[in-house]
């Protein structure tokens, strides 16, 4: 784990206790959870990775995938990162989109909360973002109102409030940066969600899971 910044995370060496440094993050409500893949196990994901057509793809185009999760691979990769969440944040989700994605040189995402620009997305509260690799440079995950830069080993799962805490990537310099994002929804807002993309009905689509 590497984090950079002031008064909630400053400059963790080897030599510092990584532990601690966990433990003060998440008593901010940024939740690190280590190893929730093995390196084999990201190395398996990122070896699935076919580019999908998005449509106005637009700073996505070529970067995103979703694919059949491998069966022993499936429950972590979706709803079981959803019940973590629920736990840490004592709340009943909905889990949205967890999919792959990857960041290559010079790819960023400006400061944003996951709400949208225009609200287009007032579910996504929270976010939970599993990194499969770490040899990259760049490509920090900042926090501006806690001055963080965060960059954590691969395998390693991250869960906070993606809606209300303003947060971004800082463009990656060398190497390919993969991760997969998924949102978690408050089961209120989830009603407007189906609403906008179920309009028929439909509880879930073939990439969100219900989780109670």
């Amino acid at each position: 784990i590497a984090l950079k910044g002031g008064e909630c995370a400053v400059e963790v060496e080897e030599s510092i206790d990584e532990a601690a440094g966990i433990a003060l993050l998440g008593e901010a409500g940024i939740h690190i959870i280590p190893n929730y893949l093995t390196p084999e196990e990201c190395d398996e994901l990122i070896a699935l990775f076919v580019p999908m057509p998005v449509e106005n793809a637009g700073e996505w185009e070529g970067r995103m995938c979703i694919p059949d999760w491998p069966k022993h691979l499936v429950d972590r990769m979706t709803t079981g990162r959803a019940m973590l969440a629920e736990e840490l944040f004592d709340k009943a989700f909905v889990l949205d989109h967890p999919h792959l994605l990857r960041w290559r040189i010079g790819d960023h995402k400006e400061t944003h909360r996951d709400w949208g620009v225009d609200n287009e997305f007032p579910w996504r509260s929270h976010v939970g973002i599993i990194y499969l690799n770490d040899d990259y440079e760049g490509g920090y995950l900042t926090i501006p109102a806690d001055d963080l830069a965060l960059r954590v080993d691969r395998g390693t799962l991250v869960i906070f409030e993606g809606g209300d805490r303003e947060h971004g990537v800082t463009p990656v310099t060398k190497g390919d940066r993969w991760t997969s994002p998924c949102w978690f929804a408050e089961e209120g807002k989830w009603a407007t969600r189906l609403e906008r993309y179920n309009p028929n009905g439909a509880e879930n689509s073939g990439t969100t899971y219900n989780v109670n």
